[in-house]
């Protein structure tokens, strides 16, 4: 369990960290580039300016995250619950948003270039 924990810049390319309590630790600018974070629980994490390319965020938690400035460029947020967060100029160009609850999110500047939106919640 990482609840809480510092990771700031960290090196995480790759690593699998499915099913992981990640709930308020603090990820800014760190690589977590093809990383596996299915299911994982990011509850008010930071995760500002952080590398999620190809990332697999399918089902995760992420109420209440701050993403912004986030690379998400071919990540996988099937089905994630991301109520709360905030995007604003993050990159998900060719990311998997199917059926993610987005409501009540800020997505400003962010870059949605080829995302895949299908049912995905995004009403106020």
């Amino acid at each position: 369990m990482l609840h809480r924990a510092r990771l700031l810049r960290a090196r995480l390319t790759g690593a699998n960290l499915t099913d992981a309590n990640l709930n308020k630790t603090d990820l800014k600018n760190a690589s977590l580039a093809q990383a596996k974070l299915e299911r994982a629980m990011l509850y008010e994490s930071d995760l500002s300016a952080a590398d999620l390319t190809g990332a697999d965020l399918a089902d995760a938690r992420m109420q209440k995250a701050r993403l912004t400035r986030a690379k998400l460029d071919g990540a996988r947020l099937a089905e994630a619950i991301v109520t709360g967060a905030r995007l604003d100029d993050a990159s998900l160009r060719g990311a998997d948003l199917k059926a993610a609850n987005l409501v009540e999110t800020t997505l400003r500047r962010a870059n949605l270039e080829g995302a895949n939106l299908n049912n995905a919640g995004l009403v106020d």
